[in-house]
């Protein structure tokens, strides 16, 4: 199965810092997501876009490589998907994906590179909306929480009830058409391993699949989270030695 469906653990790096860019590629993460969006100021948009060959030649990595893009509906979204499409051109690249912002009933995929995992960030209130029709786009692979900016839009807090039934219809939409586990927004306390663990933990439980992390610091707590513990393993063998008929285990 693709590591764009099953990755736990999703950094983001700026695509105009090319030396953190370069070692989130090569640094352990399941998904490196080079971005060109949030992380890239909007007077360096260009220079971010035009590093984007350099990087993607410079990596080790082979799969794995996920390309932030800006809103699909703006000229600078639409640039950075015309590098993208020249880029794929060249078999010599390594496999790449895109994670689309601001995710939307609008929002024109068919522009982008067919084949292509497309990771759809659900992140404003007409994306919530249009939760269960997005999902269920064809061209899309897996679905991601963007908590900080939806719960901006919204007036909230990102740990909120608000964002909390958000969470839950993302599970749910994810699991109605077909996909991945989604990937749960980014826990902005990079510092303090236990506040990044029970989050990470927390979303596993509520049926997410990996979260999205801003920091190298998170992705082993994060992974160790996402990963089944070995009292989890010893029940599913124990399930698995019970046979295929009803039965009673513990």
């Amino acid at each position: 199965m693709s590591i764009y469906k099953t990755g736990r653990t999703a950094l983001f790096s700026p695509a105009d810092r090319p030396e953190r860019a370069i070692k989130a590629l090569n640094g352990t993460a399941d998904l490196a997501i080079v971005d060109l969006e949030d992380a890239v100021a909007p007077a360096d948009k260009d220079a971010a876009r035009s590093e984007l060959e350099s990087l993607l030649r410079t990596t080790t990595r082979t799969t794995g490589i996920v390309i932030r893009i800006n809103d699909p509906a703006s000229d600078v979204g639409g640039a950075d998907i015309q590098e993208i499409c020249r880029l794929i051109q060249d078999e010599s690249m390594p496999d790449i994906a895109v994670m689309v912002p601001k995710f939307t009933a609008s929002t024109n995929l068919e522009q982008l590179p067919q084949g292509v995992a497309v990771i759809g960030l659900i992140e404003s209130a007409h994306a919530v909306r249009d939760i269960y029709a997005l999902a269920a786009h064809p061209a899309i692979t897996r679905l991601a929480l963007g908590a900080v900016d939806l719960s901006t839009e919204l007036g909230c807090e990102p740990r909120s009830a608000t964002i909390d039934t958000v969470r839950s219809q993302i599970v749910i939409a994810s699991v109605a058409a077909h996909l991945s586990a989604p990937l749960e927004s980014p826990c902005v306390n990079f510092r303090d391993e236990t506040v990044v663990f029970d989050a990470a933990q927390r979303a596993r439980h509520d049926g997410f699949g990996g979260m999205l992390c801003i920091h190298p610091a998170q992705l082993s707590t994060v992974h160790s989270a996402f990963a089944p513990s070995e009292k989890d393993i010893e029940w599913a063998h124990r399930v698995l030695a019970a046979g295929d008929s009803a039965a009673s285990v513990d």
